[in-house]
């Protein structure tokens, strides 16, 4: 099994992506290529098929309130920079063949890659539903009370990838 991890490019055709979240697959159709100056977006192909596609951006996020791990490096109005999987989805065929994990800890790898070079501390997603809120969890992402949104500490993503 060869995994290759790749920026869009114009020769990548989004236009049939599915994974079955209607806002997921809109957004990669017609958004990823235009959000390209702020939104990193990456394409997942194994022995030359997609199987998804996952982008991430730096966000600001609130971390007053939350735990110190989480607020480790925040500004004095208690907000920190943040690398945000903005996106992710693995074609709707492919789905239950572990790729999803494969996808988040590409994303995980590229947001190592950029907080190594960057003063982002946070890894965060906005999870679109209960279901994905347990699968970024036994990720390791720790859930925002009442929110759907998870956060990692960037030095503990890029601990977990050394192990």
């Amino acid at each position: 099994m060869t995994l290759t991890i790749q920026p869009l490019s114009s020769e990548e055709e989004l236009a049939d992506f599915e994974c079955g979240l209607e806002s997921v697959d809109v957004w990669f159709r017609q958004r990823a290529w235009q959000a390209r100056p702020h939104v990193r977006t990456h394409v997942c192909h194994v022995d030359g098929d997609r199987i998804g596609c996952f982008a991430l951006r730096l966000a600001i996020v609130e971390v007053t309130g939350l735990s110190s791990a989480l607020r480790a490096g925040a500004n004095a109005s208690g907000q920190s920079i943040a690398l945000l999987l903005a996106q992710m989805g693995v074609e709707k065929s492919l789905q239950g063949r572990g790729h999803g994990r494969t996808l988040l800890q590409e994303a995980m790898r590229a947001a190592a890659a950029v907080h190594a070079v960057s003063p982002a501390q946070l890894f965060v997603v906005d999870a679109e539903n209960e279901t994905l809120i347990s699968f970024y969890e036994s990720a390791g992402l720790r859930r925002i009370d009442r929110t759907y949104r998870l956060m990692a500490p960037m030095s503990r993503i890029v601990k977990a990838l050394t192990v």
